[in-house]
């Protein structure tokens, strides 16, 4: 009698055995094909229902898993954790809305903020108001309205144009003189075709405050003037 040997199903050979084979290994053709069976199906512990259909054709869409179609279009599988699915729509979206900072305002060392679209947000904790520079440490900073230039005639920050109200040593650039020491001038061309002018002004008015000179003077005389700036 023929026996084959093998460990899963495709190991069996259907010719066997032959139909002139005795009986004398029968029963080892039936442990053989026992044997295949069960290495072939180790995990198979009550019926399986599946056709041949079934296992034949792989599932093409959710609802051949066992899966329920959701019931409104653009709908998304979710699960709860447990093995559980089910169909969910998402969140409707909202309309883009572009938030921006409209305006603010500053009260102590807090500082608010208007927003389009939002409500106000506060930012506290800012430094206190700063009155004089020498409160400032390397890379503190302070908040302060917007800066508006002087205008008025010997301001500090304005420039002018003064002349030495005596004769003295000749200026420097940067050198700092009070603006008791100058009088407003003016420079008139006396013969242009030589350029020939003269400086003015050592009987004029004096300003108030500190003066650094922005450009030089090369002569002591009282009638040498160039561009001052008022520091304080």
């Amino acid at each position: 009698m023929a026996l084959e040997n093998g460990t899963y199903v495709n190991s069996l050979v259907p010719a066997n055995p032959a139909s002139t084979d005795g009986l004398a290994q029968a029963d080892d053709h039936i442990r053989l094909i026992k044997s295949t069976l069960k290495n072939t199906f180790p995990n198979l512990t009550g019926p399986v229902t599946a056709t041949q259909a079934d296992l034949n054709n792989p599932p093409g869409s959710l609802t051949d898993l066992g899966i329920t179609d959701g019931t409104a279009s653009g709908q998304v599988l979710t699960t709860d954790g447990s093995g559980n699915f089910s169909f969910t729509a998402l969140p409707a979206g909202t309309t883009d809305t572009n938030y921006y900072v409209t305006g603010g305002s500053v009260s102590g060392t807090t500082l608010t903020l208007t927003r389009e679209g939002l409500g106000s947000v506060s930012i506290s904790g800012l430094p206190a108001a700063v009155t004089n520079n020498n409160q400032l440490t390397n890379g503190a900073g302070y908040i302060t309205t917007q800066y508006t230039p002087p205008t008025s005639v010997g301001a500090v920050g304005t420039y002018a144009f003064l002349v030495r109200n005596s004769n003295t040593a000749s200026i420097t650039e940067g050198q700092s003189i009070s603006g008791s020491s100058l009088v407003y001038g003016s420079v008139d061309a006396v013969n242009p075709y030589i350029y020939e002018t003269l400086v003015y002004g050592n009987s004029g008015t004096s300003p108030s405050g500190t003066w650094r000179a922005m450009g030089k003077t090369t002569s002591s005389l009282a009638t040498k003037g160039t561009v001052y700036l008022r520091i304080s």
